[in-house]
Order: C-alpha cells, then sequence, then structure tokens
C-alpha cells in the first residue's frame, strides 16, 4: 500500500485525480513526471523539515490545479498506467492527442477505440 506521500492529488479542470509516484516514475521525460519532480520534491522536504526527528512523517503531497480539460485527463493517466490511451467513440481522438501533447507525452502515443463498444454496435 502507498503512503500518502506518495500519492499526488491534481486537479484538472475541476475533476480531482489522484496518481502514484511509482506510476508517473515511469515515464520521467513526460511533463506530469518533470512537474512533481521538480515541484513537490521540494514542498515534500520544506514539510519533512517540520517533522521531529524520532518520527516517520507521512504528510501529504499537496494538490495542484492545472488548468485542461479534466474529463480528457482520465484518458492521459490510463497512458500512465496502462501505456495507451483507450477512448470510446463519443470522444474525439484529436482532441485526446492536443492533450497527450499538452502534456508531453510520446507522439507515438497509441490511441485505442474501445473494443467493447464496437462489438455492442456489430452485434446492433
Amino acid at each position: 500500500m502507498n503512503s500518502s506521500s506518495d500519492i499526488y492529488t491534481l486537479s484538472v479542470g475541476g475533476k480531482i485525480y489522484q496518481i502514484t509516484k511509482s506510476t508517473l516514475d515511469k515515464y520521467p521525460d513526460t511533463m506530469l513526471s518533470r512537474m512533481v519532480s521538480k515541484d513537490w520534491e521540494g514542498l515534500k522536504e520544506e514539510s519533512d523539515d517540520d517533522c521531529e526527528s524520532t518520527e516517520a512523517c507521512d504528510t501529504p503531497r499537496p494538490s495542484v490545479f492545472i488548468d485542461r480539460d479534466g474529463a480528457l485527463f482520465e484518458y492521459i493517466l490510463n497512458w500512465y498506467r496502462n501505456g495507451e490511451i483507450c477512448i470510446p467513440w463519443t470522444v474525439s481522438e484529436e482532441a485526446v492527442r492536443r492533450e497527450a501533447s499538452y502534456f508531453a507525452l510520446p507522439d507515438d502515443v497509441r490511441v485505442v477505440r474501445d473494443t467493447i463498444l464496437v462489438n455492442v454496435r456489430e452485434a446492433v
């Protein structure tokens, strides 16, 4: 189980998301990974200074607001977790690719359509 200091809380377009440090660390060249390693590590070190040396300090990391499309960010986080972006037919692939570009995901990021929806539509 992750301690609260290993979990990052992000507010993207007003939607709250959480992701672990280990998940972000898999892709160190992305915007989110660089952002948390630079910005939050400094904040974590400052809060650790407030801990007593004899006790373990498990201070939650601060949250940050990112002014982007909160609904599309769900697909960006899934890329960090699964290595691909799976979107339903109702979501614009172009919009998801713009978000992927903003967050500095690799140019060759794999975007696939949800095959469950395809199979259901074919059956009807």
